[in-house]
């Protein structure tokens, strides 16, 4: 049960991560277009 929580903790890491290089990149993506 211990190795199920802390896959689940590194999921959401990865997902928060993910989320935020999409954040940076949509960001940048704006920057340019201007």
């Amino acid at each position: 049960m211990k190795s199920f929580s802390t896959f689940v903790s590194l999921s959401k890491r990865l997902f928060l991560l993910h989320v935020t290089f999409l954040l940076k990149r949509g960001s940048y993506a704006q920057l340019l277009n201007r």
